[in-house]
């Protein structure tokens, strides 16, 4: 038994980011009366500053009425999607049960993440404390951020608040009291709102904990897309970066992500990105992009509305807006899975009683990531090149991993068996097969794997699905019974995938060394200047172009050029193939320059690379001119 108030230790992690709270929150019920109740949650949340060493919590919390003489009260620390387990005991210091009479209840831990209330009948609220590190420099599990006078509080009931083991789906209501002039970014419904208070309503304790609230001065911008109201909120420690010049490449990313599915179904979108400079920006590669590191030290937590992450704030901001394109496209693509379409066993995320884990991460997760770069590919935003290039790392990493399987590794995902290389397994793998998937579909049937997958949907009309009988489901839709034997052999089963079987009838082969010959017009990045609406060339070394630092970018082949079409032909000059010549338009100081300029060549030795036949048949070209671009489109 745990004694009330008894001291509990605090210790554990997370590898992903899955329960973040920046702040010390006094949480009390807006009715302090001895005979409030309610029919559902209903929270009033102060947020305070916090010591130098630490950041407490402090929850009261009115439940409704009780008609069992026990019940049970847990608290959802483990995260959907999150490879480790934070238990109860690593952060909770106090617990109390309180009656009607205000005299505490008698409690016992309940399977290390809540506890038993007895007496349950006269149960009138709940109170607790929690203790929480400041200043975490990758905020992992939960902290708080307080950099001279710009401080930042994230609200996430994961790891902050905790709801009745039986009642998981009711109401939330949820005050809270914050400085005057500071700003809640969240998919929540906000219903009322003054300078001091904001008041959000969630359906359930589910929805509640999909959207995560940052607290921090107003930092904000908007735009609507089709039917969607987006919303970008962005704190940043070292102020290198702010929502202006994140703007065009979160509008790019809703483009794109909106362009690939049809439209979103969500009416409003709220994505709040906080930006670290206590991080070690080391952990991104010349690329912008993340290795396993960055992924064990940074994160996010994504709901159908809204999504929150945490990134490092770095100087190099054109390798960090290239991984954040990348990352907002991801998780607005979310909205669709598993947000849209979804089983029932990811509808309760861990919050159902007898529900038993999804089987299906590598489906929203890995699809997700495939069809992340199918839509940047189809938007410009990235190269058919970089496309092969970063399929062929998918296809590589898949073969690092031991033969398992995938519906087995999901299950399995929060337990302690669970293996370090599970979740970006599942990533990596379930990316790869979503490739190969979509091909073996496309050959077969002529339809693509998102068209099988909204086709679901339509016929889910928001309803869950059964995992057991997806194989079945899709043999139907897609009227190719093979792709049940498909499915317990490389999704269910652990034989490996065959690889090149597959992407032969696309004009592809996958090796596992190559020596390739790319184009390049030299080193040198633009960047835009938002005030004067204009794009410079910067960190100019050698390039066969002859431009300088400071140089004003204003056509490419022709083109008039504003920040945001930039974005669709940057990959004239990055990316350009070998054979590819160039015309330019520049400003130097007062004179317009005309420039022309052939690509040069150079050799890079790959590994594990999809590369295009070069002398495809016509049914090659086609597939996959069907496989990347979809039936309008054609290849470069």
């Amino acid at each position: 038994m745990v004694k009330q108030g008894a001291n509990l230790g605090i210790i554990g992690q997370f590898r992903l980011l899955t329960a973040v709270v920046f702040g010390l929150f006094t949480i009390l019920n807006p009715v302090e009366t001895a005979n409030a109740q309610t029919n559902g949650y209903k929270i009033t949340l102060e947020i305070n500053e916090a010591n130098e060493s630490a950041a407490t919590i402090k929850v009261k919390q009115y439940v409704p009425k009780q008609t069992t003489t026990t019940c049970i009260f847990v608290f959802p620390i483990a995260g959907y999607g999150n490879a480790g387990r934070l238990k109860l005991s690593d952060r909770l210091s106090l617990f109390r049960a309180i009656d009607q009479k205000g005299k505490k209840l008698k409690i016992e831990t309940f399977n290390n993440d809540g506890f038993t209330i007895f007496n349950a009948t006269e149960l009138q609220y709940i109170e607790y404390e929690m203790q929480l590190p400041t200043n975490d420099p990758a905020p992992s599990a939960a902290t708080f951020i307080d950099n001279a006078q710009k401080k930042a509080w994230l609200i996430y009931a994961r790891g902050c608040l905790g709801y009745l083991y039986q009642y998981p789906d009711l109401p939330v209501e949820l005050t809270v009291i914050k400085p005057k002039g500071y700003y809640g970014a969240t998919g929540l419904a906000n219903i009322n709102s003054t300078d001091t208070s904001d008041i959000f309503t969630a359906d359930s304790f589910i929805n509640l904990a999909q959207h995560p609230i940052l607290y921090a001065l107003p930092d904000t911008m908007g735009f609507t897309l089709g039917q969607t109201r987006f919303t970008l909120a962005v704190y940043s420690t070292g102020n290198k970066l702010n929502s202006k010049k994140l703007f065009y490449t979160f509008k790019r990313a809703a483009k794109a992500a909106s362009n690939f599915l049809g439209g979103f179904e969500v009416k409003q979108y709220t994505c709040s990105l906080f930006f670290n400079e206590l991080a070690d920006s080391s952990l991104l590669d010349a690329r912008g992009h993340s290795a396993n590191k960055f992924i064990s030290a940074y994160g996010g937590v994504t709901g159908g509305m809204g999504a929150f992450f945490v990134l490092p704030d770095i100087t190099k901001t054109e390798h960090l807006l290239q991984r954040t394109e990348h990352v907002f496209t991801h998780e607005l693509l979310h909205t669709f899975l598993p947000y849209h379409l979804f089983s029932a066993e990811a509808a309760c995320a861990g919050f159902c009683p007898n529900t038993p884990p999804t089987k299906l991460l590598w489906l929203y997760e890995g699809f997700t990531e495939y069809f992340t770069l199918l839509a940047l590919l189809r938007e410009k935003q990235l190269t058919e090149h970089e496309f092969f290039y970063q399929m062929g790392e998918y296809l590589f990493q898949t073969q690092q991993y031991p033969d398992v399987s995938l519906t087995e590794t999901s299950a399995k995902i929060n337990t302690k068996k669970s293996p370090k290389w599970a979740m970006p397994m599942l990533y990596h793998k379930g990316a790869a097969v979503a490739f190969l998937l979509d091909a073996q579909l496309q050959h077969n049937k002529q339809i693509s794997l998102i068209e099988l997958l909204q086709k679901m949907a339509k016929k889910q009309k928001n309803q869950p699905f059964d995992e057991t009988l997806l194989p079945e489901i899709w043999a139907l839709l897609a009227n190719y019974p093979e792709i049940i034997a498909w499915y317990n052999l490389f999704i269910a089963g652990r034989q490996p995938l065959p690889i090149n079987e597959i992407l032969l009838p696309m004009g592809l082969s996958f090796h596992q060394n190559y020596t390739d010959t790319l184009g390049t017009y030299g080193k040198f990045w633009i960047t835009p200047n938002y005030k004067q609406k204009s794009l410079h060339f910067v960190k100019v070394k050698a390039n066969n172009l002859n431009v300088k630092n400071n140089d004003q970018l204003l056509s490419i082949n022709g083109e008039p050029l504003t920040i945001a079409l930039f974005g669709k032909l940057q990959y004239l000059l990055y990316n350009p193939q070998p054979t590819d010549t160039i015309h330019l338009s520049v400003k130097r100081q007062t004179s317009e320059i005309q420039i022309t300029a052939p690509a040069q060549t150079k050799l890079v030795r790959r590994s594990f690379i999809i590369k295009k036949q070069k002398k495809p048949t016509v049914i090659q070209a086609q597939n996959l001119n069907l496989l990347l671009f979809g039936a309008t489109q054609k290849i470069n």
